[in-house]
């Protein structure tokens, strides 16, 4: 059963006060609630010339992959000081910088490697075009790992920055 956007916002709301009934106090509700706030609205990043160009099948895309991820994380007792951004905020902000200026070659792999994953999630009928392009389905390299979760965690912080509650 697919779930709908009311499903993970419900999903995303029992997390969040499961980890503060578990926190013992509320001191990070406003936190939380910033975070939900950031995966419904926030801000995209990257070269603000080309992010007027994102696909809308991505910007739809964008609040129920940062919902999944938030639950995830929240899930999973990620600290918030080590929260990240979506899939969807990684192909969003590589697509805008890849088109201001050419990316390294670990951003190169990390970003056809997350573009795949997100095509294969959201647009999965157009999943056949990628075979040609032998696109790993995994991150082989220890310091493509360690690039993409760090990339993650300043797409998150640059974007909830922006955030307003």
């Amino acid at each position: 059963m697919e779930r709908t956007l009311l499903d993970l916002i419900e999903e995303a709301q029992n997390a969040v006060g499961q980890t503060l009934v578990n926190s013992g106090d509320g001191k990070d509700a406003k936190w939380f609630s910033k975070v939900i706030a950031w995966a419904l609205a926030g801000p995209m990043v990257g070269d603000p010339t080309w992010l007027k160009t994102v696909p809308d099948w991505l910007k739809k895309a964008l609040p129920i992959d940062r919902l999944v991820a938030v639950m995830d994380q929240l899930k999973r007792g990620v600290h918030k000081d080590s929260f990240q951004a979506s899939d969807v905020d990684v192909v969003i902000t590589l697509y805008s910088l890849s088109l201001s200026a050419p990316l390294r070659s670990e951003y190169v792999d990390i970003y056809l490697h997350t573009a795949a994953k997100v095509i294969r999630k959201y647009r999965p009928h157009k999943a056949d075009q990628l075979k040609d392009l032998k696109i790993p389905e995994k991150l082989v390299a220890f310091d493509d790992h360690w690039t993409l979760m760090n990339l993650k965690q300043e797409i998150f912080r640059a974007s909830i920055k922006s955030t307003t509650t």
